[in-house]
């Protein structure tokens, strides 16, 4: 028989002392509600390591244990330029198995208005004038 998994995940890409940490603990709230245990993990302390074509994951120097866990919701703002890039670990999650809310790479998707454009504008559909400009002067 399969066991019950009582722990879901939260994934925090910034530090304790930020309001997206604060909001973290509302979701902590929440998920206690629901009859779950939370716990909260810093992006920065995975480790990630490839042997004999597989995965190992560890959290805080231990190996993490993905079947304790029923999902994870990453928590993360795609404003911050090239910081997609630090969510690897999501990624790597989810290739492991553990189930993921709110993944990152569909998000950056939607966001990514250029390619968006393009894809848009060269299936037919209709779009208003538009150009990117890849220099740093303007033209007139």
């Amino acid at each position: 028989m399969k066991k019950q998994r009582k722990k879901i995940g939260i994934l925090l890409f910034t530090r304790e002392d930020t309001d997206e940490y604060k909001r973290a603990l509302r979701f902590k709230e929440e998920i206690v509600k629901a009859d779950y245990e939370p716990e909260i993990f810093q992006s920065d302390l995975f480790s990630v390591f490839f042997r004999q074509n597989k995965l190992e994951i560890f959290y805080n120097t231990k190996k993490f244990e993905l079947d304790d866990y029923k999902l994870m919701f990453p928590r993360y703002c795609l404003c911050n330029g090239d910081a997609y890039h630090r969510y690897s670990i999501a990624g790597f999650l989810e290739v492991a198995g553990m189930r993921l809310v709110n993944r990152p790479t569909p998000a950056n998707m939607a966001k990514n208005k250029r390619d968006s454009l393009l894809k848009l504008a060269l299936a037919g559909l209709l779009i208003i004038p538009t150009g990117i400009n890849y220099s740093q002067f303007f033209f007139r």
